[in-house]
Formats: structure tokens, C-alpha cells, sequence
């Protein structure tokens, strides 16, 4: 019997040592000086001390009451930015903070809820509800090249996913499973909207059905429009490119030039997303108990991280944007000429949509 006591203290012992052990690795990470700070956790340490503020105020609004836990919201809130913000698995984001992983996916999804709250979306995803505040937008735009009358500019980001058994419906036009999320963009690369739709739905799909696009027309003001690229719909709201042409003007030829250099803060606003929150870089494998793709929480992971990318933004922690991402929007190729057809005017729409792109267009 003394035999068995034995044996059962030394395994607690052990456990207790491998648990201290692996806290102490959580605390190094926490006390690294700032630059290795960034590092490790993608935003500056008073970013980090923010959104757990941030978290704390809405924590009961989906969560109990903490307590007495070993681990604290602030140890909560670490595992969930480690883990968005590196390829590794949940498994990885556990161990780096003294945590199974059967308590560091439970934490991470405390937290990402929290994100989600409509409280947290509404304060991070606004648009704007004056005159004053829409000409502010289009202002800034048009400091990027002289393009006017802009507000917002739309397109999509496609994040891989694992296969989900029922896969139809989620192979992008790259041809693999994915989550395509409509991005809408003021100039600073803040997302004003988002919407996260299976990949195999287009990104004029996804305008058409998300809130966004259906109240389009009563949000904008008159005069005013946003812009996407080649592939959605010319419309009143929505201007997109000249079609590719040989026969196309030296001046249709520049409007594309500005309006899809204008554009380009879709992909730069994509770019900064994937660059921080690395675990978009790689194919999603959140799993339901039964072994399947869990597409709705991957979905969640995608527009937790976007919150994230909001928040930063407006704590002007930013990200460095290099380009050293692979295209991940589904835009139609441009130059090619057979793409003319998807690149035109709606046969629903009258002739003012094209009215309003030549206007622009001898104003440039």
C-alpha cells in the first residue's frame, strides 16, 4: 500500500512541477521587453493591456465571473492573441501558456465571443450617419490619387479551410475550400463592414446578399459611391472599371488607373490582417466533435481576428504592409478580355451608373 501512495504523490509531484514549469515559460512571454512583446503577441504591450480592459467591460455580457481561477482574464486573453497570431495549433498556444488544451480552447472561445458581442461590433464597425461624416471618407480617398466622390472601397479576402465532408459550395474560383469575407474599407484600412460567406459564393454574390449591400442604396448619400473591382455590378452605388478593351480610350485607361489604385486599400487591408493574424495564412482546421470542418467556427476565428485588426487600427498599431502575401481575393482577372461580359453594366440598370463613371472620368 505504501508502494501505491508513493508512486501516486511522485505522479502528482511531477504534475504540479510540469505545471509551474509551463507557467513560468507564460510569465517570461508577459515580462519580454516591448519589441519581443510585439513579437510574440503582433501588437504593442498597451494595445495588449487595452483590449484585455476591453474584454473585462463585455466579460459578463457571455461569460461567468472568473473567480478564483489560476488563470486570469488577462491569461485568457494572451492564449486567444497567440493563437490567431501564429501558425501553430491550439495545442502550441497551450503549451506556450501553462495551459492544456482542453483549457486553452475553452479560454480561447471565451474570448472570441466577447469579440463578437454586438456591444464590441457595433462600437468597431460603424458607418457614417452624417452628410459631413461620408464627405469626410470620400476626402480622405481622394488624397490617395485624386479619385472623387469615393467612401468606402469593397472586394473579398478567401481564407482556406480543411474540407468539410459536404463540400459543394465551398471551392473557390482558386479551386480550394474556403471562407470568403466581403471587406469594406475606408482609406485608413479600417473595416467598416464585413461578411463572411462559403468560398464557392462570388464576391458580387456576397454584396448582393449581405445587409451591407441590400440597404446600399439608403446608406449612401446622393453623389456619393464606393468602388470594386471588375467583377461586381457598375450601379449608382457601387462604380467599378471600364471594361478591358482594344478600343478603349486613353481616359478610360486612366479612370482605371486611379480608381483601382484607390481600390488597392482592399488588398493592403487584407494584407495587414493575414500579416498579423498568421493563423489565416494557413487552411483552417477548427473541427466539430464529430471530426468535421466546423465552418461556423472558422468563420468566428476570421471575424474575431478583423475585430482585432479594428481595434489596433484605431490605437494606430499598425502593421508594416509588404506584399509578400499571395493574392487571396477572388477578383476576375482584369486584362483579359473575356471577363467584358461580367465587367459591364447590370442589363438591369438604366444608363445613369454609366453616366455618373464618364463623369467621373472627364473630371480626371
Amino acid at each position: 500500500m505504501s508502494t501505491v501512495v508513493q508512486a501516486t504523490s511522485n505522479s502528482l509531484t511531477d504534475a504540479s512541477d510540469r505545471a509551474s514549469k509551463r507557467r513560468r515559460l507564460f510569465i517570461s512571454l508577459i515580462e519580454r521587453d516591448d519589441a519581443s512583446f510585439r513579437l510574440t503577441f503582433g501588437c504593442h504591450r498597451q494595445s495588449f493591456a487595452f483590449i484585455c480592459s476591453l474584454v473585462e467591460l463585455h466579460w459578463p455580457e457571455t461569460n461567468r465571473l472568473i473567480g478564483n481561477s489560476r488563470f486570469s482574464l488577462q491569461d485568457r486573453v494572451a492564449v486567444t492573441i497567440y493563437y490567431l497570431t501564429h501558425c501553430g495549433s491550439l495545442e502550441d498556444a497551450a503549451s506556450a501558456h501553462g495551459m492544456t488544451t482542453t483549457a486553452a480552447s475553452r479560454y480561447v472561445w471565451q474570448v472570441v465571443d466577447v469579440l463578437l458581442l454586438d456591444s464590441v461590433k457595433t462600437k468597431y464597425f460603424q458607418l457614417p450617419t452624417t452628410n459631413e461624416e461620408w464627405s469626410q471618407l470620400s476626402d480622405e480617398f481622394e488624397k490617395i490619387c485624386g479619385y472623387p466622390n469615393c467612401c468606402l472601397a469593397i472586394g473579398g479576402m478567401l481564407v482556406e479551410i480543411q474540407q468539410p465532408r459536404q463540400w459543394e459550395g465551398w471551392y473557390c474560383s482558386k479551386n480550394y475550400p474556403a471562407e470568403n469575407v466581403q471587406l469594406v474599407v475606408d482609406s485608413k484600412f479600417q473595416v467598416r463592414s464585413m461578411d463572411v460567406r462559403p468560398g464557392g459564393i462570388t464576391d458580387k454574390e456576397t454584396l448582393r446578399y449581405s445587409r451591407f449591400g441590400r440597404n446600399l442604396v439608403e446608406i449612401l448619400p446622393e453623389g456619393k459611391h464606393i468602388i470594386g473591382h471588375g467583377e461586381y455590378n457598375l450601379s449608382n452605388q457601387v462604380v467599378v472599371p471600364y471594361p478591358v478593351t482594344s478600343t478603349m480610350s486613353m481616359a478610360e485607361k486612366m479612370f482605371n488607373s486611379l480608381q483601382s489604385t484607390t481600390q488597392r486599400v482592399v488588398k493592403q487591408a487584407s494584407e495587414m490582417i493575414k500579416k498579423r493574424f498568421r493563423i489565416l495564412q494557413m487552411p483552417l482546421t477548427q473541427r466539430t466533435e464529430d471530426g468535421d470542418a466546423a465552418t461556423t467556427r472558422m468563420a468566428q476565428v476570421i471575424s474575431s481576428a478583423i475585430v482585432l485588426h479594428n481595434i489596433l487600427i484605431d490605437l494606430n498599431d499598425l502593421v508594416e504592409i509588404d506584399s509578400s502575401l499571395g493574392d487571396d481575393t477572388d477578383e476576375e482577372d482584369m486584362d483579359n478580355d473575356s471577363d467584358v461580359e461580367n465587367s459591364d453594366v447590370d442589363e438591369t440598370m438604366d444608363g445613369d451608373a454609366t453616366i455618373q463613371r464618364d463623369r467621373i472620368k472627364d473630371c480626371n
